[in-house]
């Protein structure tokens, strides 16, 4: 299963900025588009980390929505990942375009380091990354939607809400653009901040920006049957209905939406130094333990497929990296449309993506015991990681 580019959170980005006067490379989405006939003068969007489709089916009774509230279930990008899918609501383009593939990525201009790039951490010691001799967000810089907008409407009020953990993050910055920040410590205050940048703007418009880490961050630890997620989704609902009373009647479009989806996993394939899948490659395998970019040695393509398929063939889809980024995974070809120049350097020579519930995980060099490995996780080809909702509400 692959995204479907004209029914994702690309087109719902375009249709925002089609409600501000701006027009993107992407096509809009008709069913938003029908709601902003009339532009709306305030637009929240709010995103939950790997919120699913399949956990808003799953937890409807919890959720409890207003009356008027509908539900649009999109894809997301691929892959279907924080640094991917969020890049992507941050800025409007695709992964195509701002090749942010992952969590954990190969950097040949930073002495071939391999950083975590939202943290803007390296792997695997998790050291700050300060920006010697480059900045990680100078090679792969970001056009934010947050500028798209503001190009579009010069005088329009932008909000950036996020975590307080987050005020010190490069990442975000570069994606808050020329957004007002606001950080939260609680729920309940993420929700004051979104109706505030409304109401503070009532005789004017706004856009509104809001990320939450949950239900990601515990689904990774405890899995999906986490009696943990029926809790999340019915404050979740109580906090929408809070939010939704506070902003009727101001000409508000709400949507609330998720990065991606997550699946349970069931266990993971650890590649050792020595063992011969290992020694086959140039360099450990990254950005993620359900989407893999394999750099192999001189002379060894065919012996790498032939045993990969053999030990890991049932679980994962193995491509040529030149089928993968021809192959429309990535995002649409659309003229003027211009491609990451990083992707075929990153890709290198196959790309593996996850089609069960097994993960790939590179034993770290000079790890002492267990590995932690996470009984919830995403980036993979199924239904379930790559399906989101798009629940939305129009406080006329």
């Amino acid at each position: 299963m692959i995204v479907d580019y004209s029914r994702c959170t690309l087109n719902m980005m375009a249709s925002i900025l089609k409600n501000f006067g701006g027009k993107g490379i992407h096509p809009t989405l008709d069913e938003l588009d029908s709601l902003c006939g009339t532009p709306y003068d305030h637009v929240i969007l709010m995103v939950f980390d790997g919120l699913g489709q399949s956990f808003v089916e799953k937890y409807e009774k919890e959720l409890n929505l207003p009356a008027g509230t509908g539900n649009i279930p999109l894809f997301t990008v691929f892959p279907p990942t924080t640094a991917a899918a969020m890049t992507s609501l941050y800025t409007g383009d695709s992964p195509r375009e701002h090749g942010y593939m992952g969590w954990s990525m190969w950097f040949d201009e930073l002495e071939d380091k391999y950083i975590n790039v939202l943290p803007g951490t390296e792997n695997p010691s998790n050291r700050a990354y300060y920006g010697s001799p480059r900045d990680i967000y100078d090679i792969l810089p970001l056009d934010s939607f947050m500028a798209k907008l503001r190009r579009a409407d010069p005088d329009l009020p932008l909000y950036f809400i996020s975590p307080r953990a987050f005020r010190e993050s490069r990442y975000n910055g570069a994606a808050c653009g020329p957004a007002k920040s606001v950080h939260y410590k609680k729920f309940k205050d993420m929700i004051r901040a979104a109706a505030s940048s409304v109401r503070k703007n009532k005789q004017g418009r706004s856009y509104t920006m809001v990320y939450h880490m949950e239900p990601d961050k515990f689904i990774h630890p405890e899995g999906v049957e986490t009696n943990h997620l029926r809790d999340f989704m019915g404050n979740l609902g109580e906090q929408l209905r809070k939010l939704i009373r506070r902003i009727e009647g101001t000409n508000t479009l709400l949507l609330v939406t998720a990065d991606h989806g997550m699946i349970g996993m069931e266990n993971y394939y650890i590649m050792k130094k020595g063992e011969e899948l290992y020694s086959l490659l140039k360099r450990p395998p990254f950005p993620e333990a359900r989407t893999l970019f394999f750099h192999v040695k001189e002379g060894e393509k065919e012996r790498f497929r032939e045993r990969f398929i053999e030990l890991l063939g049932k679980d994962f889809l193995l491509m040529e990296a030149a089928d993968f980024l021809s192959g429309g995974w990535l995002g649409p070809e659309i003229p003027g449309l211009k491609v990451n120049e990083r992707l075929a350097k990153l890709a290198g020579d196959f790309v593996a993506v996850a089609r069960g519930h097994r993960g790939i995980k590179v034993e770290a060099e000079g790890s002492k015991g267990s590995m932690p490995l996470f009984k919830g996780h995403h980036a993979g080809m199924t239904p379930e990681e790559l399906e989101v909702p798009v629940l939305f509400y129009s406080a006329r």
